[in-house]
């Protein structure tokens, strides 16, 4: 009679284990999502979408002096500028843009007989434009 007790408690036992076990192991399930999420939706060869994607950590990237001056030596050199500034193109444009301004205002302004903004001021805003 007692060794039946110890039999059936030492299986008592087993079965409590294997119990909370399994019960973990669906505690675990339920809790967990079931595949990780993406909040941003993409695809390869278009424009992001959404706002600006910023990591939450920032790190340094070290670079020697001579390693940074290759770099912008080789950069510098496959560069192919869009645009050339030219000096000349100011002096040659700016009478004309004057003389254009004057006849548009006059056009728009004059024909009601006072001005109803004052030309001065729309004068210097078109030339900080220019």
């Amino acid at each position: 009679m007692n060794r039946r007790i110890k039999i059936s408690q030492s299986r008592w036992d087993l079965m409590l284990k294997i119990a909370l076990f399994a019960s973990a192991i669906l505690l675990l399930v339920l809790v967990l999502p079931k595949e990780g999420r993406f909040r941003y939706e993409f695809s390869k060869g278009k424009p992001w979408l959404h706002d600006d994607l910023y990591a939450p950590f920032d790190f340094a990237i070290i670079k020697y002096d001579h390693e940074l001056k290759e770099e912008q030596e080789r950069v510098t050199a496959g560069l192919k500028p869009y645009f050339s500034l030219d000096t000349n193109a100011y002096l040659e444009q700016r009478p004309l843009m004057i003389n254009d301004f004057e006849i548009r205002w006059e056009g728009r302004f004059m024909h009601g007989g006072e001005a109803r903004i004052s030309k001065e001021a729309m004068f210097r805003q078109a030339l900080a434009v220019f």
